[in-house]
């Protein structure tokens, strides 16, 4: 049994894959996951000895486990095909799977746009699940944005990988449409309710029981249950007018986006894009 499998999902990553199976080669078995490559994918994989396996897409989430299914490791290191593992790093996974105090390790990861290392706008460390005991941990089940489910016995790694997030705008308007559409299939799937505005009654209410709430039982009493229905209101909805602000101020602001100069300006406006682009797809879904 191999101490360690590396599991990829690919589809058409020609582009990108031979520089990522590079880096963990010696490292352990390396399973792929194919879902109808077109392009040069498969001759890479077998130039570097992948077990290749073909798989309709089914999301994000489940392909990759479907990918975990198929390793025999009893590790799991679950990587993009635009992610590449420094030296340091892969020196630290052996190390770290020689001790039995951790199921898991969160590993971050250095983005690129270009190539400029975005620093700031929420970019960095980006810390994510991403090696793990087999039988242990399971990716969520949705189409995009998926994460590893292992909630014990989790620790950090130091060393970052490097992910080739996008090579310039065009490639990052390329992919916008391709998961913006898959976010508002998943949110229509989880019946997810859209507003165009919170509920101006709710909040007049919030604000005339707020202002009581010391003096009388009753009102403190309602003034808790409207505090669960007002954060609900606010933070349960991605409010249209709202969420896409929002967005912009915590990556340019909050994640001091700005210290990135123009980079960090350009992707803070486009994740605030993104953001709208999601809502109107998931609109247009259910007008059909």
């Amino acid at each position: 049994m191999e101490q360690l499998s590396i599991t990829i999902i690919t589809k058409n990553e020609e582009d990108h894959l031979a520089g990522c199976l590079e880096t963990v080669r010696g490292l352990g078995e390396i399973i792929v996951v194919d879902s109808g490559s077109a392009d040069h994918t498969l001759d890479i994989c077998r130039k570097f000895g992948a077990k290749v396996f073909s798989q309709d897409w089914s999301g994000f989430g489940p392909q990759k486990n479907y990918a975990i299914d198929q390793a025999s490791g009893v590790w799991i290191l679950s990587l993009d095909a635009d992610e590449r593992i420094t030296p340091q790093l892969k020196e630290e996974i052996q190390q770290a799977m020689q001790s039995s105090e951790y199921d898991g390790y969160y590993i971050a990861r250095k983005n690129y746009f270009g190539r400029k290392w975005i620093k700031h706008c929420g970019w960095y460390p980006d810390y994510n699940l991403r090696l793990f005991r087999r039988g242990k941990a399971r990716f969520e089940d949705n189409n995009v944005h998926e994460r590893v489910i292992l909630t014990k016995r989790v620790g950090y790694l130091k060393n970052p990988l490097i992910h080739l997030t996008y090579k310039n705008t065009r490639d990052y308007l390329q992919k916008m449409a391709f998961f913006t559409g898959l976010q508002a299939r998943d949110m229509r799937e989880r019946k997810v309710k859209i507003k165009l505005l919170p509920s101006f009654s709710l909040l007049l209410r919030f604000v005339r029981v707020y202002n009581k709430r010391d003096k009388e039982k009753e009102a403190s009493e309602e003034f808790i249950s409207l505090r669960t229905q007002v954060k609900r209101e606010l933070f349960s909805y991605p409010l249209i007018t709202v969420y896409p602000l929002a967005k912009f101020f915590f990556m340019y602001v909050v994640k001091r986006g700005f210290l990135d100069g123009f980079y960090g300006l350009w992707l803070s406006l486009l994740s605030a894009y993104y953001e709208i682009l999601v809502v109107l797809k998931f609109w247009r879904m259910g007008t059909k």
